[in-house]
């Protein structure tokens, strides 16, 4: 694991699968605290929790939130 995103925290919206899901997992693997938002919460890999626990996998920190922005009462 590189540390040049140590002590740094990130976000990333829609976090459960595809780019987000990627991301979320490579700047773990620089050394950032991610948090994470998607719609999908629960058990399984493609959701919020399956992200944090790929995000731990690589060796990070992660936080997950089930959030979907486009209700803005979630957003808030």
């Amino acid at each position: 694991m590189s540390n040049a995103l140590q002590d740094k925290i990130c976000v990333v919206t829609g976090a459960t699968r595809g780019i987000g899901r990627g991301c979320a997992v490579a700047l773990a693997e620089k050394g950032a605290t991610v948090f994470v938002t998607g719609r999908s919460d629960g058990d399984g890999e493609l959701t919020i929790q399956g992200t944090v626990a790929a995000i731990e996998a690589a060796g990070g920190k992660g936080f997950g939130f089930k959030v979907d922005h486009g209700v803005d009462s979630e957003i808030e």
